[in-house]
């Protein structure tokens, strides 16, 4: 949500009460700044994973705690393997490659990536066993 400008500087801010899990901020040419948290989205287990067949995605941790699960770039997800995030770190989700994630209640991430990443050019595969109890 932009809260003000000045001298051409756009200043946004994520809205906490807004009761959304995902929140596009900022939106320029191909690229996208968004806020995502747990937000009523459950915190786990994980049932399914996504991939984005077409652009990268970063994710930073500002506050609280998050879980990223890894399932490597294969035609299925495989040996998933979860990465605690640390604050600040950029975790760079390279195409192609099968990941979901549990965010703590209370929790933010920022999340850069390509504008028009969706359902229509990325893939979601559902687990035969859910993986990840909470953060």
């Amino acid at each position: 949500m932009k809260r003000s400008e000045t001298n051409g500087i756009d200043i946004y801010e994520y809205d906490k009460n807004s009761g959304k899990n995902f929140q596009p901020l900022i939106q320029f040419g191909d690229w996208r700044v968004a806020a995502a948290s747990e937000n009523g989205s459950g915190n786990g287990p994980i049932t399914a994973m996504s991939r984005h067949m077409e652009t990268d995605e970063v994710f930073v941790l500002l506050k609280g705690s998050c879980t990223i699960f890894a399932g490597g770039n294969g035609d299925h997800s495989a040996d998933i393997t979860p990465v605690e995030m640390e604050p600040l770190r950029l975790y760079n989700i390279r195409r192609g490659t099968w990941h979901a994630r549990i965010i703590a209640p209370g929790s933010l991430i920022l999340v850069v990536e390509n504008r028009v990443t969706g359902d229509f050019n990325s893939e979601t595969e559902v687990l035969e066993r859910p993986v990840g109890s909470g953060v």
